[in-house]
């Protein structure tokens, strides 16, 4: 099984013309799903990828941060279209492509 993290703007963007979407996304995607807690060691992995994208020259946010993070320990595909996701080692595809 592939897992997939999507970032807000994916979830934005299902939320378009809220009430269809807001019930397709209730029926139909959230069910996809299921709920995983951040874990001190996320946290932790957050900081150690905060600094090495700072050698890069790259100043990602703490919400990425955290995102990553749990792709990165749960050895998932983080979808998502910013590009800063790049300067770490996860495996992103944009939601275009999924």
């Amino acid at each position: 099984m592939t897992l997939l993290l999507l970032d807000t703007n994916v979830i934005s963007d299902l939320l378009r013309n809220a009430t269809a979407k807001l019930d397709m996304l209730n029926k139909r995607v959230l069910p996809l799903f299921e709920w995983t807690e951040l874990l001190d060691v996320d946290w932790q992995q957050a900081a150690r990828f905060w600094a090495d994208a700072r050698l890069k020259g790259k100043q990602i946010g703490d919400p990425d941060l955290l995102l990553a993070s749990l792709a990165y320990r749960l050895k998932a595909t983080l979808v998502s279209n910013d590009n800063d996701f790049d300067a770490l080692p996860i495996k992103r595809e944009t939601w275009h492509s999924v």
